[in-house]
């Protein structure tokens, strides 16, 4: 995940890369958000909410 704070979007990329290209890792989405400033973003890999 890479921070583009000027236009207050999040880039999201494929941890691992391409199986024939292992150092490219392909966008997989952008995460546009309203916060004028942030601290820190913080990414977990397991449901927060059960419900």
């Amino acid at each position: 995940m890479v921070s583009d704070q000027g236009s207050r979007q999040l880039k999201v990329y494929n941890r691992a890369g391409k199986p024939d290209a292992p150092n490219q890792h392909p966008l997989l989405a952008t995460v546009k958000y309203s916060a004028n400033q942030t601290d820190g973003i913080d990414v977990v890999s397991v449901p927060l909410n059960k419900n």
